[in-house]
């Protein structure tokens, strides 16, 4: 099942571990081959909002037994991105979709910044309760 979602309220107000994002990084980083490839291949993947996360390999992972969602697209639309997941038949996705139907679910960008390079690399848009 596809919905359209909120992965970002107001791009030009975005944050990344406090660190606020200029609007053109993350346009940027959207249009990396390396999530233009994941979307191509039906394979960018979207999980539940983790806050245990152990070290920097945890936190680039998508665990498979996580996994709620998948990225299909996204566009900018008055300052939100925007986009169609596919919610997954799983006990993960069947909660999502059910916090969606609700409206009790939002998303965050789950994304490493690198300050040398002034570069974000997006991991996923996970969600968690509003």
């Amino acid at each position: 099942m596809i919905f359209q979602v909120t992965f970002i309220d107001n791009i030009n107000d975005c944050t990344v571990n406090g660190h606020k994002i200029d609007k053109t990084v993350i346009i940027d980083s959207l249009n990396h081959e390396t999530i233009s490839e994941l979307m191509k291949n039906n394979s960018w993947y979207g999980e539940r909002l983790r806050y245990n996360y152990k070290n920097i390999i945890d936190v680039i992972s998508v665990k498979y037994q996580n996994i709620s969602h998948i990225i299909k697209s996204f566009s900018i639309e008055n300052d939100s991105l925007i986009g169609n997941i596919e919610i997954l038949d799983n006990k993960q996705g069947r909660m999502l979709k059910k916090f969606i139907l609700k409206n009790k679910a939002k998303f965050k960008l789950r994304a490493i910044l690198n300050y040398m390079e002034s570069r974000l690399h997006i991991i996923s848009f996970d969600w968690m309760l509003k």
